[in-house]
């Protein structure tokens, strides 16, 4: 699993990565350096594999059979 995380300025069209680091206790953070002024968007997303998505939902879906 990945996370990754951007800040979006959609009035001028800017976006900048950030730097995500696992914390090794379930969270994460995220640091950004922005280049320019405003009211930037921050923006994030877990990335996993079709394996583990599908791992994790009949996983879930078992737990609530019991």
């Amino acid at each position: 699993m990945q996370v990754r995380a951007w800040l979006a300025e959609p009035s001028i069209g800017a976006a900048a990565c950030a730097q995500v680091v696992d914390n090794n206790d379930g969270t994460y953070r995220a640091q950004f350096t922005a280049f320019w002024e405003g009211k930037p968007e921050v923006k994030t997303a877990i990335i996993m594999t079709r394996e583990a998505v599908s791992t994790a939902f009949k996983r879930r879906y078992i737990a609530f059979q019991i």
